[in-house]
């Protein structure tokens, strides 16, 4: 899926090094919010505000920003795309740019890229900035592939997919490494590795194929009910903050031990 966004944009003429540091940064902010790592998160989203622009730069007048140079200063940049003829789209001229202003007023000015803010990061902050971080992306996938928002955001989900070093991806099928972990564990290895995605339950029998079903089922509902590790929703089953902590706490532990093995 992001090579996809990153092929769309460089069909649109944005450069290589600002598509790859834009869906680098969108991600990095996603994984550190899904785990209620809020500084970071808003710190990524200082990075993809950097980025964007300069892809709206890019879009709206086929040059921009130096990547090796600071940025102007960022009210200076977004009045200057205020001023393009009304040929450009308003998104690039208006919605994107005051949209970016906001997100880094608050990277800027609310104790995260510098001490001394008034506040403390928190979840509602790191939700606000996430929130237009991920309208930014969808808009800009949105004028790229000249599709509805609607399908625009249902790409920009499917970019999210948390790393885990168990797990390595053949040919698109997640292939869990480790053999001793249980059922549970590889459940909650799984949905951590699809983040905010989610997965259903038929995904995870097929990444589970050898788990026989009555096992799988157990599993499942103890996992949402005995421990809260999991939640589901219809038949699509999300991992929760403390099943995160729980699975990275497994690999930890599953690396200290395999360093003794041989």
């Amino acid at each position: 899926m992001r090579g996809k966004v990153e092929a769309g944009l460089r069909q649109s003429g944005v450069p290589d090094a600002i598509a790859e540091a834009l869906l680098e940064a969108h991600f990095e902010l996603k994984e550190a919010f899904f785990f209620g790592k809020f500084r970071p998160s808003e710190l990524e989203a200082g990075r993809f505000t950097e980025a964007a622009i300069r892809v709206v730069q890019h879009l709206a007048k086929g040059q921009h920003s130096p990547l090796s140079k600071p940025l102007p200063p960022f009210d200076d940049v977004v009045k200057e795309l205020e001023r393009l003829p009304g040929t450009i789209h308003d998104s690039l001229r208006i919605h994107i740019p005051r949209t970016l202003w906001a997100v880094y007023g608050v990277r800027n000015r609310r104790n995260v890229g510098h001490i001394g803010g008034d506040v403390n990061p928190n979840r509602p902050d790191a939700n606000f900035v996430m929130t237009c971080c991920d309208w930014v992306l969808a808009e800009l996938v949105r004028l790229t592939f000249k599709c509805l928002l609607a399908e625009a955001q249902a790409i920009v989900d499917g970019l999210v997919e948390l790393r885990l070093p168990v797990i390595q991806e053949i040919n698109g099928f997640p292939k869990l490494l480790d053999t001793s972990f249980s059922v549970p564990q590889r459940i909650l290895a799984q949905l951590y590795r699809r983040g905010s995605l989610g997965a259903s339950v038929e995904e995870l029998r097929e990444w589970l194929k050898k788990v026989k079903g009555p096992a799988f089922s157990m599993a499942l509902v103890r996992l949402e009910h005995d421990k809260a590790f999991i939640h589901r929703d219809g038949d699509q089953t999300f991992i929760t903050a403390s099943g995160a902590q729980q699975i990275e706490a497994a690999v930890l532990s599953s690396q200290s031990t395999s360093s003794f093995r041989t």
